[in-house]
């Protein structure tokens, strides 16, 4: 049998995240990371008083089970359930829709909403 080989591992290496990483905050409640990822999105909502109504916003953030973005638009609220498009290219595109709910927002100091949307799956 051979020795075994006792390495050793420096544990003062400085770990550097990759762009775009934030890491988890202590009283965070998502299940996933975040990414600072801005994306365009196709968002239209499922609601029947808004039915129909539709925009192209960038996302600020996006998680595997949600994403984030700012919008002027005043007509969301808690738990009003929205169609995703993303990443949204153009019109004509083949695209994959995803179904979300709202459930955070909040007013960003520059007078938009920030929208914070879960994925239902």
């Amino acid at each position: 049998m051979g020795q075994a080989r006792n390495s050793k591992v420096s544990r003062s290496a400085v770990v550097t995240p990759l762009p775009g990483y934030e890491p988890r905050r202590p009283n965070e409640r998502r299940r996933r990371e975040r990414l600072n990822v801005s994306l365009p999105a196709r968002l239209r909502t499922f609601d029947v008083e808004y039915w129909r109504t539709e925009e192209v916003q960038t996302t600020l953030n996006f998680t595997r089970n949600g994403l984030y973005f700012p919008t002027w638009t005043e007509h969301y609220s808690l738990g009003m359930r929205v169609l995703v498009t993303l990443p949204y290219r153009s019109a004509g595109s083949v695209h994959r829709e995803y179904l979300g709910k709202v459930v955070r927002l909040e007013r960003l100091a520059d007078g938009r909403m920030g929208v914070a949307l879960q994925f239902v799956f």
